[in-house]
């Protein structure tokens, strides 16, 4: 394999992770940004604009458990000696929403607080 079609192969990867992340960014920062001005309007509310927590457990904490498995664990391991596990790939393939949710969630914290403070 030459350096080009291993850039190439490389590049074309990360391009299609980055266009698998984006519609799990999106949705994970619209359901925050929403979450975060409801919080912020809230009659009880104590002038810190946040995500509910329901929102940070689905949305950070299990991707993040799910990322930390899949490195702890690896993504080829052996099953049996000589037959690759599947589960191998299906970590891998679940890299890309779980870095999107937790990006978006990241994106729809900031610009709601920002509109919340600009509003009140």
């Amino acid at each position: 394999m030459t350096l080009l079609s291993w850039l190439a192969a490389a590049l074309t990867t990360g391009f299609l992770y980055v266009m698998g992340a984006v519609p799990f960014a999106v949705w994970s920062g619209r359901a925050v940004y929403a979450g975060v001005l409801a919080s912020a309007s809230a009659p009880d509310s104590k002038g810190k604009p946040r995500p509910g927590f329901a929102a940070t457990l689905w949305l950070v904490v299990l991707p993040a458990c799910l990322i930390a498995y899949a490195l702890f664990r690896g993504f080829d391991v052996p099953n049996d000696g000589n037959a690759a596990d599947e589960w191998g790939q299906v970590l891998f393939l679940i890299l890309s929403p779980c870095f999107g949710l937790i990006a978006g969630y990241g994106l729809g914290w900031l610009l709601g607080r920002d509109k919340a403070r600009r509003a009140g």
